[in-house]
């Protein structure tokens, strides 16, 4: 999972530093990035998202929650 979340962010480092034909810098929304690390997430994981978005109101906020129930799926 990490290895993907570390590519989108790439990904996301990489358009964000690049000018939009209007020589302006674009940055992506909140949401965007969001709804992009659903679809890297298996099902299980992301319906656990979807339930939960009240309180995964950020990209960082869903991200930190990820990590989370890796790690904890991995020590059981």
């Amino acid at each position: 999972m990490r290895p993907a979340i570390e590519q989108l962010e790439d990904l996301v480092r990489r358009y964000e530093a690049r000018r939009s034909a209007s020589g302006t810098w674009e940055l992506l929304s909140d949401d965007i990035k969001s709804a992009s690390l659903e679809l890297l997430v298996p099902n299980d994981l992301e319906k656990h998202l979807i339930l939960d978005k009240n309180r995964l109101t950020t990209y960082e906020l869903m991200k930190q929650e990820i990590e989370l129930v890796v790690y904890v799926q991995r020590d059981l």
